[in-house]
């Protein structure tokens, strides 16, 4: 089974699980795992698939191929040795700015094209403590079609 500790390598993929996999090969590589499929909404093409036991989440594009995954407690994605979740967004957004200067903050979250990850901080609007409450790690050109 897999344990809650993930590394995240910039635009490449998280562990063994590689941008541009096959929902079949993701899947084996769940090994054990309890995967609930569900779709994120009511335009979207291809089904994701969510580890409860992790708090992660597989999304594919439309020829069913990974695109991104997201993580929430109890998940522990790392970019190097920076953990995100949990932190405040004031500390995530300083640690982020040395990394990549061109990160796009918004009222929830932080946006980095160059590292290939997006941090959602749905309280950050109003408290520069809140904490990262999710992690994105996506493939080159994921959100320019969503744009």
């Amino acid at each position: 089974m897999l344990d809650e500790h993930f590394t995240i390598t910039p635009h490449a993929g998280v562990d063994r699980f590689l941008f541009g996999m096959d929902r079949g090969d993701v899947i084996s590589l769940l090994e054990a795992e309890v995967v609930k499929p569900f779709k994120r909404g009511a335009e979207t093409v291809a089904p994701s698939d969510y580890l409860p036991r992790l708090g992660v989440f597989f999304y594919y594009d439309a020829a069913m191929c990974l695109e991104a995954i997201e993580f929430s407690a109890p998940a522990s994605p790392l970019l190097g040795t920076f953990h995100f979740l949990g932190q405040g967004f004031n500390v995530v957004r300083g640690h982020l700015s040395t990394l990549d200067p061109d990160a796009t903050a918004n009222i929830d979250g932080i946006i980095s094209q160059a590292l290939g990850i997006s941090l959602w901080v749905p309280l950050g609007k109003n408290d520069a403590t809140a904490p990262v409450e999710s992690l994105l790690a996506f493939k080159p050109g994921y959100y320019d079609r969503r744009a």
